[in-house]
């Protein structure tokens, strides 16, 4: 069973996954809307599944309410795991790198071949990354620049792994008062 935010979490990263190929943008914002529906529903999605009332939610309809369904008794979407299948999960790494978002590593990988942070910096360096439209010196320096934070900054916990172990201790502190 998920919760509510980890669905719209699950939209989310459909829409970056969509974007990152290059998907229409009205099919990348619908599931950045219901992403937010979701999210800010005050209703437990089990419920409103359990009561036939998604399509209630602002923003969904039929499909994104089967994903919804599928995600509250699986715990996954067999959409989303088709996606990161599909979209090469070097992209996925590229937009740690602050600046670097979804629709620029879309187009990092898609038209200059890009496929990993040591990739991007060289055609940073080296100026191919100024062949992209958009993308002038100034924004290659910021790149390069983020790219070396990144490098130099201590291993890091992923945020949904940090979240996971506080709750986790919430539970045992809760369980000892």
């Amino acid at each position: 069973m998920k919760r509510n935010a980890d669905i719209a979490d699950m939209f989310e990263e459909i829409a970056d996954l969509l974007e990152v190929k290059g998907e229409q943008s009205f099919r990348v914002q619908a599931y950045r809307r219901a992403a937010r529906s979701v999210e800010e529903s005050a209703t437990p999605a089990e419920v409103l599944m359990r009561e036939h009332r998604l399509e209630e939610l602002p923003n969904i309809g039929e499909a994104l309410a089967a994903k919804i369904s599928e995600a509250v008794m699986t715990g996954q979407m067999s959409f989303l795991e088709d996606l990161r299948k599909e979209v090469p999960r070097e992209a996925h790494r590229l937009m740690e790198i602050p600046g670097i978002g979804s629709r620029t590593a879309g187009r990092l990988v898609r038209e200059l071949g890009v496929r990993s942070i040591d990739e991007l910096e060289e055609a940073a360096a080296s100026g191919r990354l100024k062949q992209l439209s958009g993308m002038g010196e100034k924004t290659v320096q910021k790149i390069l620049a983020s790219i070396q934070r990144y490098k130099s900054r201590p291993d890091r916990i992923p945020l949904v792994d940090a979240l996971e172990i506080v709750e986790r201790v919430e539970s045992a502190l809760a369980g000892c008062g």
